[in-house]
């Protein structure tokens, strides 16, 4: 299997697990509460962005140039690894 395949299965794979995470937090904490009208809309409109947020990283680091990334850093401070060289920038 080349590095390609291997890392769009990756991806895939992550993709699917994250999406099912949140269409669960999305059952329990919007749909089942019984939200109503723009709250639920909002909840619903934050957990796409969630969800959404990690293939984004994920194709901004690989077309993106050396240097900063703005969602992958964002990332890597929130589970408290480092971006580059052992240390945060």
């Amino acid at each position: 299997m080349s590095k390609t395949s291997t890392f769009m299965a990756f991806v895939t794979l992550g993709t699917l697990i994250i999406s099912a995470i949140h269409y669960y937090l999305w059952l329990r904490l919007v749909r089942d509460t019984g939200l109503m009208g723009s709250l639920k809309d909002l909840g619903t409109y934050a957990l796409i962005a969630l969800a959404v947020s990690f293939p984004t990283a994920v194709f901004e680091r690989l077309v993106s140039s050396p240097g900063y990334h703005p969602v992958c850093q964002s990332g890597n401070r929130l589970l408290g690894s480092s971006h580059a060289g052992g240390h945060l920038q």
